[in-house]
């Protein structure tokens, strides 16, 4: 995780970053060959910008998270999860005290999403043993949100 703030290019600027980079291997115990832990990504990571304008009460921003794949072993099937990268920009204004409106464009990549299942017959998930593969894809829209709070005290 890390904070670079960007004063000094952009006034209020903030830029923000967060990854995990992972490595693990393990011995299947069905087929006996080498793979990734369950649910164990090489990477997971996002990226955020900010920009604080505090003479207009404003703040906007961008933000993007990775992709994530999760895949998980059963003795007949292997299930590979995929969902893409997801943008999200937004605008806050607070034109008085305790009041705020804040307007997010989410999903501007199109984010969708993929399940993939092998199924396998009997128990050893062998290749001579593939049954059939169910694959869908999901794909989602960009959407807008509209936040109004307003707090007392």
């Amino acid at each position: 995780s890390s904070n670079l703030p960007l004063e000094r290019f952009v006034p209020g600027g903030l830029l923000r970053g967060k990854g995990t980079w992972s490595r693990s291997e393990v011995v299947d115990p069905i087929p006996g060959r080498k793979r990734r832990l369950r649910a164990t990504e090489p990477y997971e990571g996002e990226l955020r910008f900010s920009q604080d304008l505090p003479k207009k009460n404003l703040q906007w921003g961008v933000e993007l998270f990775s992709a994530e794949v999760e895949t998980s072993y059963v003795f007949n099937e292997i299930s590979r999860f995929e969902i893409e990268p997801w943008l999200m920009a937004y605008a806050e204004v607070r034109p008085r005290q305790g009041l705020s409106l804040r307007v997010e464009a989410q999903n501007l990549t199109g984010r969708g999403l993929n399940r993939q299942r092998q199924v396998f017959e009997g128990r050893a998930r062998a290749p001579g043993d593939f049954a059939y593969l169910d694959d869908r894809r999901v794909d989602f829209d960009p959407f807008i949100y509209f936040r109004l709070r307003q707090t007392w005290g």
